[in-house]
């Protein structure tokens, strides 16, 4: 009967051999060469420039959904000779991608500013 020790090492020996062999089956060396490859191709992304006209261009959405809220969506069911109502339902039955998409810009925008902010600093 074996001893308890050449049972332990056999295991330790079975693990490591796991270990070595689980990143060659599973083609882990090449993921690692891919993700080597998607951070150079994003490193342009980080740099300074890149970043200030990142923060710009989130700047102008801000602003657009502000004034999309604050302004044209409250004038727009008067132009169109509807009650705030009436728009609503309209644009649930036939925009409600729109409809939704608009309603969670509050919720949107502020997440993609924090992650902005992150990438600043």
């Amino acid at each position: 009967m074996p001893s308890r020790r050449t049972i332990v090492l056999g295991v330790i020996a079975a693990i490591g051999a796991l270990l070595f062999l689980f990143p060659i089956t599973t083609g882990m060396l090449g993921k690692t060469q891919a993700v080597e490859t998607l951070t150079g191709d994003l490193r342009a992304s980080f740099e300074p420039d890149a970043l200030a006209q990142t923060r710009a261009d989130m700047n102008t959405v801000q602003a657009m959904s502000d004034q999309l809220q604050a302004q044209t969506l409250p004038d727009l069911p008067n132009a169109l000779a509807m009650s705030p109502q009436q728009f609503q339902d309209y644009m649930g039955q036939n925009f409600p991608d729109v409809a939704s998409g608009t309603a969670q810009l509050n919720t949107i925008l502020p997440k993609f500013q924090n992650l902005v902010t992150g990438l600043e600093t």
